[in-house]
């Protein structure tokens, strides 16, 4: 004995292939074609160009220190749940702009970050001799 399920009928009314093409879900051509054999050619689709390309990589044309320590880049977390060994409730991190290299605070208040970045900038100039020229920060948002 063999069974028979019936093929599900899907109706899709359209007044033009492009109106087609959006209810159908963006299908390519050759399925909008098997869709309604009389569609030609459907064209330009705006959604379907986007979802198909791709965002080349930024390329930074800021200029980069020449040297390290001069400039620094801070950043401040927000609330860290749950809060860390010791009662850190916030992470600073400073970026060396020339090497790129990051040191982590973990701060139990947001007033402590004066005391760290003024803790940082001391050992930067003590233990390798620069000096920091500019801080950079987007005041802890």
């Amino acid at each position: 004995m063999e069974l028979c399920f019936p093929k599900p009928a899907v109706a899709l009314i359209a007044k033009s292939p492009e109106l087609l093409h959006k209810r159908a879900g963006h299908p390519g051509n050759d399925i909008l074609w098997g869709m309604h054999p009389n569609i030609n050619n459907m064209g330009f689709c705006e959604a379907c160009a986007l979802g198909k390309s791709k965002q080349l990589p930024y390329k930074g044309t800021l200029p980069r220190e020449k040297a390290p320590g001069h400039t620094v880049h801070s950043d401040l977390s927000s609330r860290i749940s749950p809060p860390r060994i010791g009662g850190g409730n916030y992470y600073l991190k400073l970026t060396d702009d020339y090497s790129i290299f990051k040191s982590i605070y973990i701060l139990k208040h947001k007033s402590d970050v004066e005391a760290e970045i003024n803790y940082y900038v001391h050992e930067v100039e003590r233990k390798h001799g620069y000096c920091v020229r500019v801080f950079v920060n987007d005041n802890g948002a």
